[in-house]
C-alpha cells in the first residue's frame, strides 16, 4: 500500500493537471528527475506563468521512478513551493502534513524545504512573525543534515524574514553566511544573485541608501547578458523603494512600472498586488491621490483572490493618506484606525512612526488638536523606539564585523545620541508653546548627528581599505598579501591543505622606464597587474610584492597546478600588446613557483625557494617558469 503523502502526491499532481500527465510520454528516469529537481532548486529554471508551473510539476512527476519514496517526497516539497502561488491556504495545510510525514521517514532535507514552504504560505496568511518559528525549524533542520546548499536558502528565508521584521543585526548575520556559502557552491549563480538583492533590501531599511544601492548594482551587474525576469523584476522593485525613501518619488515612478510590467507577464499574482501597493505608496508621495486609490483597489482584489492577508496593513495606510490628501478626512480617519490596529500586531515600527505622522496631520484637519498631539508624542516615542533598536542591531553588527576600537566609536557615538534624545525631549516638556516646531528641530537634529556619525564610519572603513591597496595598481598592497600569505601558510599548516605561492617579475622594465618614461612604466604596471588579476580564480590572492614584482597565492593548489596557472599568465602577458598613448609595448614576465612543504609553518622560507626559482627563471633567459 502506498504511504499517505505518496497517495496524496499522485492524487495532487493528477487533480492539478490530469491533460498533461495523459499526454505525457516521459519514461520515469531518476537521473533526469534529479537534473530537473537540482534546476529547479538552483533558480536554472524559474516556471512564470501558472501554465509554466503545471507544466514543470508535469514533467517533473512523469519523470519520478514509481515506489521511489525518497525522491516522492522531493517532488512533493516542490509541488508545495509551486503549486499553490495562488491558494495560501491550501499551502499552509498541504506544507504541514509534508513536514510530519518527512520527519516520520527521517528525511531531513525534505523537512527542511517543507519548512520553508509553510513559512512562506503562513507569511500571507497569518503574518511574518507567525512565520518566522517555520523558518527557524528550517535553519535547525538544514544544519543538522549539514547540507550548505540547504543552509544558505533556509537562511536566505529566515534572514528576509527577519529583515521584514525589524531584527536586522539578526538578519544580516543570516544574509552574509548565506552569500558565504552560496559563493562555494557550483551551480548557485541564482540564489546568490538573489540573495544580493535582500542584502540591498536590508541597508535600504536601515537607511544605509548608498550600500544599499551599490548592493543592487552589483546584483544587476550578475545578471549580465541573462534576462532573469524575476531577477529584474526584485531589482527593479528595489530601486524604487530606494528612490522613494530617499525622498525621489519622480525617479521611483520608472523603475516601478518595470517591475509592475514584468510582474504582469511572470506572475503570480501576489507580485502583481506587491507592485502595485508600491505604487500607490509613491502615487502618495506624489500628490497623486486618485491614481493611488485605483492602484490599491486593484492590488487588493488581487491580493483577496489568492488569500494573502500579508499587507492587510500598508493597503489600509495608504488608502487613509490617499483619502486624507484628498480632503476625505472622516474617511481617512476610519482607515488609519484599521492600519493602527493591524500595524499594532504586527510590531513593524518604521510603519507605526509613518501611520502616527500621517494620522496626526488627518486628526489636525479635523480640528482635533488633543487628538493630533497625542499621535505626534506617539510618532516621538515610535521613533525613539526604533532608534534604539536601530542602535543595539548596529552595535551587534559591529561586534559581527568590525574590531573593538570600532565597537568603542559606536558605543560612544550611542551615547552621545541618547543623551541628546534626553535633552531634546525635556526641551520639548519645557517648552510646550513651541511643541511644533521643537518636534521638527529634534527630528533634524538627531538625523544630522546620525548622518555625521554614519559618515565618520563611512571614512573609518574607506581609510582601512586604502591601507591594504596598492595606490599604483589597485590591487592588495605587500602589507595586505603578506597577511594573506601568513594566514593561508597557517591554516594549510594546521589542516595539511595543498598551498603554493607565484612570484612573478616584468623583465627588463628599467627599459620600459627609460625608454617611454615613469609614466608610461607606471601604466604597464596598472595594466599587467589588471591583466593578471583578471585572470585569478575565485579564491586566489594577487598583490603588488614590491616594484614590478608581484606574489600569487594559491591555496589548495599543489606544485603542478600551481606551474599551469603560472604558465597560464605568462603567455597571456606575452600575448598582449600594450597601448601607452602612441606606443605598442610587449613585455615579458619571469616565474618563480614554490609549493609550501610538509615541515614548514611560516612563509618565509617558502617565499625565499620561490624567489630563488624566479632567479633561475630570469637567468636561464626570461619569460620562463621555474619551480622550486
Amino acid at each position: 500500500m502506498r504511504s499517505s503523502l505518496q497517495a496524496l502526491l499522485a492524487c495532487a499532481a493528477l487533480v492539478v493537471f490530469p491533460t498533461l500527465r495523459a499526454q505525457g510520454a516521459t519514461a520515469p528516469d531518476p537521473v533526469a528527475f534529479d537534473h530537473l529537481l537540482q534546476q529547479l532548486n538552483d533558480g536554472t529554471i524559474v516556471p512564470g506563468s501558472d501554465a509554466a508551473v503545471k507544466r514543470t510539476l508535469a514533467k517533473l512527476h512523469s519523470l519520478l521512478p514509481p515506489h521511489d519514496a525518497a525522491r516522492e517526497r522531493s517532488y512533493g516539497y516542490m509541488y508545495c513551493f509551486l503549486a499553490f502561488q495562488s491558494d495560501a491556504s491550501g499551502g499552509v495545510a498541504y506544507a504541514k502534513r509534508g513536514v510530519e510525514m518527512a520527519r516520520q521517514a527521517g528525511d531531513l532535507k525534505a523537512e527542511s524545504n517543507f519548512q520553508m514552504c509553510l513559512g512562506n504560505y503562513l507569511i500571507q496568511t497569518s503574518g511574518d512573525r507567525e512565520a518566522l518559528p517555520s523558518f527557524d525549524a528550517a535553519v535547525r533542520t538544514a544544519r543538522r543534515l549539514g547540507d550548505t546548499h540547504l543552509i544558505a536558502d533556509a537562511l536566505t528565508w529566515r534572514g528576509t524574514e527577519l529583515s521584514l521584521l525589524g531584527d536586522q543585526a539578526k538578519a544580516m548575520i543570516d544574509l552574509l553566511d548565506a552569500q558565504t556559502d552560496y559563493e562555494k557552491i557550483a551551480n548557485a549563480a541564482a540564489p546568490a544573485r538573489a540573495n544580493l538583492v535582500n542584502i540591498a533590501s536590508l541597508y535600504r531599511r536601515m537607511g544605509d541608501y548608498d550600500d544599499a544601492a551599490d548592493y543592487l548594482r552589483q546584483a544587476l551587474a550578475a545578471i549580465g547578458g541573462a534576462r532573469e525576469k524575476r531577477q529584474l523584476l526584485a531589482i527593479d522593485m528595489e530601486q524604487g523603494f530606494l528612490a522613494s525613501e530617499r525622498g525621489e518619488p519622480g525617479a521611483a515612478v520608472e523603475p516601478l512600472q518595470r517591475a509592475l510590467d514584468l510582474a504582469r507577464e511572470i506572475g503570480p499574482p501576489q507580485n502583481v498586488g506587491a507592485a502595485l501597493l508600491a505604487q500607490a505608496e509613491n502615487s502618495n508621495q506624489l500628490g497623486q491621490y486618485d491614481t493611488a486609490l485605483q492602484e490599491l483597489a486593484e492590488a487588493s482584489r488581487i491580493f483577496q483572490s489568492v488569500s494573502d492577508h500579508s499587507n492587510t496593513d500598508m493597503l489600509a495606510l495608504q488608502s487613509a493618506e490617499a483619502h486624507a490628501g484628498l480632503g476625505q478626512h472622516s474617511l481617512a480617519a476610519q482607515e488609519f484606525q484599521a492600519a493602527a490596529s493591524a500595524l499594532s500586531s504586527s510590531g513593524n515600527l518604521r510603519y507605526l512612526a509613518e501611520l502616527y505622522a500621517a494620522r496626526s496631520k488627518n486628526e489636525e484637519a479635523l480640528g482635533q488638536t488633543q487628538a493630533a498631539l497625542d499621535d505626534l508624542k506617539r510618532m516621538i516615542a515610535t521613533n525613539k523606539k526604533l532608534e534604539q533598536k536601530t542602535k543595539a542591531q548596529v552595535t551587534t553588527l559591529m561586534r559581527y564585523r568590525f574590531d573593538s576600537a570600532r565597537r568603542d566609536l559606536e558605543n560612544r557615538r550611542l551615547a552621545d545620541e541618547k543623551e541628546l534624545q534626553s535633552q531634546k525631549l525635556a526641551s520639548l516638556e519645557s517648552v510646550r508653546k513651541w511643541q511644533w516646531l521643537a518636534i521638527l528641530l529634534s527630528v533634524v537634529l538627531m538625523l544630522g548627528v546620525a548622518w555625521l556619525a554614519y559618515r565618520q564610519l563611512l571614512k573609518s572603513r574607506h581609510l582601512h581599505r586604502l591601507s591594504l591597496i596598492d595606490a599604483l595598481t589597485g590591487i592588495s598592497n605587500r602589507r595586505d598579501i603578506d597577511h594573506v600569505l601568513e594566514t593561508a601558510t597557517a591554516r594549510a599548516s594546521q589542516s595539511h591543505e595543498e598551498l603554493t605561492v607565484v612570484i612573478l617579475d616584468i623583465d627588463h622594465f628599467k627599459h620600459v622606464n627609460d625608454a617611454y618614461g615613469h609614466q608610461v612604466g607606471d601604466q604597464v604596471l596598472r595594466e599587467t597587474a589588471r591583466l593578471c588579476q583578471d585572470s585569478m580564480r575565485e579564491h586566489d590572492r594577487f598583490g603588488r610584492f614590491g616594484g614590478e614584482e608581484f606574489l600569487v597565492v594559491l591555496p589548495e593548489t599543489d606544485l603542478e597546478h600551481g606551474l599551469m596557472v603560472a604558465e597560464r599568465l605568462r603567455a597571456k602577458v606575452a600575448a598582449t600588446v600594450f597601448a601607452v598613448g602612441d606606443a605598442q609595448i610587449r613585455i615579458t614576465v619571469s616565474f618563480g613557483v614554490a609549493s609550501l612543504r610538509a615541515n614548514e609553518s611560516t612563509p618565509s622560507t617558502l617565499v625565499m625557494r620561490a624567489d630563488r626559482a624566479l632567479f633561475r627563471a630570469k637567468q636561464t633567459g626570461r619569460n620562463r617558469v621555474e619551480s622550486a
